[in-house]
C-alpha cells in the first residue's frame, strides 16, 4: 500500500485490477465514489498490484525548459514565510475615558473573532482605531 492512499482505496484498486478495468476506468469509478487520487499515485499502485517493474525515467518526457526551472527553484534557499503566530492586530481606544490598547497574536481567522468580539462587546466607549 501506497503512503498516499487508505486502505479503501487500496482495497477498490485492487478489486478493480483483478476485474480487469483499464486505469482511466478506475479512476473514474474512484471519483464517482469520492476517493479521486493523483493519476501518477494511481498508475505507481497499479503496477503494484500487477508485480509490474516500477517504470523508469519517469521525468523524461517532461519539456527541459520546465524541467530546469523546477531544478533551480530548488537549488535557491527559500524564503520562509511568516508562521501562523506572527501576525497581530492592535485596538486603541476610550474605556471609561482611559486610552486602551490590547494587542492580539495569531492567525487571520482568530484576529478577526478578536476584533468582532471586541466590537460587540460594549468595553469601548467609542469606535476603537484598528492597525496592524
Amino acid at each position: 500500500m501506497s503512503k498516499h492512499l487508505t486502505q479503501q482505496q487500496t482495497k477498490a484498486i485492487r478489486s478493480y485490477v483483478s476485474e480487469g478495468y483499464s486505469a482511466n476506468r478506475i479512476q473514474k469509478s474512484l471519483r464517482a465514489r469520492h476517493m479521486g487520487i493523483r493519476r501518477k499515485v494511481l498508475l505507481a499502485e497499479i503496477r503494484i498490484i500487477k508485480h509490474q517493474e516500477p517504470k523508469t525515467e519517469i521525468v523524461k518526457y517532461v519539456p527541459k525548459k520546465y524541467a530546469k526551472a523546477r531544478w533551480k527553484a530548488r537549488a535557491l534557499p527559500r524564503k520562509r514565510l511568516r508562521r501562523l503566530g506572527e501576525k497581530q492586530a492592535t485596538l486603541t481606544g476610550l474605556h471609561k475615558g482611559k486610552l486602551i490598547s490590547k494587542t492580539q497574536h495569531g492567525s487571520g481567522k482568530d484576529l478577526y473573532k478578536f476584533i468582532k468580539n471586541e466590537m460587540e462587546s460594549g468595553y469601548w466607549d467609542g469606535k476603537p482605531k484598528i492597525t496592524s
